[in-house]
């Protein structure tokens, strides 16, 4: 580490659920100090949205 280098590390931790092209993730982490709770919930939801193709046709 140089001079003026700082290590930080933050914490966090994810689990996720992926059912029939939905996907529900959440974390639990802190985001850097910009506010003053002491950790986060994040939410994330995803849908897939693109047909799913058989995986031998996709490759021929």
């Amino acid at each position: 580490i140089f001079n003026n280098d700082q290590i930080t590390w933050q914490p966090n931790f994810g689990v996720g659920v992926k059912f029939k092209g939905i996907s529900l993730d959440y974390a639990l982490t802190d985001i850097g100090d910009q506010s003053e709770a002491l950790f986060s919930n994040v939410f994330s939801l995803r849908f897939d949205i693109n047909k799913k193709t058989n995986t031998q046709e996709r490759f021929r």
